[in-house]
């Protein structure tokens, strides 16, 4: 461990404190969206969904549910972007 980048665990008076080098007095926050509600350092709006991470989430359930259907032996139509992908050809 280099003791010139990290402070010690028992001195509490060095952290940054955001604006100078302090005590750090705001409660500490728990992991996940929700736990930064109440966090004075994180702006964060949870009452909006975020529809790009609800689109991946749908596209992998879809996927999940064609490589299920697959792995059971049940015919899946997978798009093949892999003509659209090469980096290969005559184009």
């Amino acid at each position: 461990k280099d003791e010139s980048v990290t402070a010690g665990t028992s001195n509490e008076e060095e952290c940054w404190n955001g604006h100078s080098k302090a005590r750090y007095l705001p409660e500490i926050m728990n992991d996940g969206l929700t736990n930064q509600i109440n966090n004075p350092e994180v702006d964060v709006d949870i009452t909006r969904p975020d529809t790009f991470i609800r689109q991946q989430i749908m596209a992998l359930r879809v996927m999940t549910n064609k490589l299920k259907n697959a792995y059971n032996g049940n015919d899946v139509n997978f798009q093949d972007t892999s003509d659209e992908s090469s980096g290969s050809g005559s184009g």
